[in-house]
């Protein structure tokens, strides 16, 4: 919303080294924006960075290489150490460089779907050529699918606090499950009609293999499309 800030700092001595980076990615997911948390030492410290493909984070970290005593990573991923003085600095300076580069973009997360396909189309062989794609990671994406005017057949809340959502989607005489993590909002007002953006994956239960559509976003089904 209009009151996050162009770039998340967080810095303090309790955060742990191993989770750091956890956190930077978790809260680049929520808010949308580029995240550093630092995990504060005596003198010196360690931070993780996450971002979103709008905006390079190594490419910021290298316009604050004075502050710096080492950096590195890609573009939507990075470490660095730095003298616990130079903290402040820091966080200002990447916070204007966030600001000068965001303000040219819509920094609201977009989805880039690689085919539109029927559910006719969902067949463990389709599968078995995505196999061969893999591995899959931040330079070689999982490829997201978009299945259309799908009929919501069965809805249910799953997850210890009921955030999970958990359908049965078809098309004429095609039927699948999907899993939709983290998006348990739908529930109460989900459309009879939906197109879906997924992952399409194999789930394993009693030796039986099934697809299952990892759910990414959902759109209520226009009318006349």
């Amino acid at each position: 919303n209009g009151d996050t800030p162009p770039l998340i700092f967080a810095a303090h001595p309790e955060f742990l080294s191993g989770i750091v980076g956890l956190v930077a990615g978790r809260l680049t997911e929520e808010f949308y924006r580029p995240s550093v948390v630092v995990e504060m030492g005596e003198t010196e410290s360690h931070g993780s960075c996450r971002s979103i493909p709008e905006f390079n984070i190594t490419a910021a970290l290298d316009r604050c290489a004075d502050l710096l005593l080492r950096h590195g990573g890609h573009a939507q991923a990075a470490g660095f150490t730095v003298q616990n003085e130079n903290i402040p600095t820091l966080q200002q300076r990447l916070a204007e460089i966030a600001e000068t580069e965001l303000a040219q973009h819509d920094s609201r997360p977009t989805l880039i779907v690689d085919a539109d396909v029927p559910m006719s189309s969902l067949t463990m062989d389709l599968v078995s050529q995505l196999q061969a794609l893999e591995p899959t990671g931040t330079e070689n994406p999982e490829p997201v699918f978009v299945t259309r005017r799908l009929r919501v057949r069965e809805a249910r809340l799953v997850g210890k606090e009921n955030n999970h959502l958990k359908l049965r989607v078809g098309d004429g005489p095609f039927g699948m499950d999907a899993i939709a993590f983290g998006q348990g909002h739908w529930f109460s007002d989900l459309p009879p009609v939906i197109d879906m953006a997924y992952h399409l994956q194999v789930n394993e239960w009693n030796d039986r293999l099934t697809l299952q559509m990892q759910v990414l976003d959902i759109h209520p089904t226009e009318r006349g499309k």
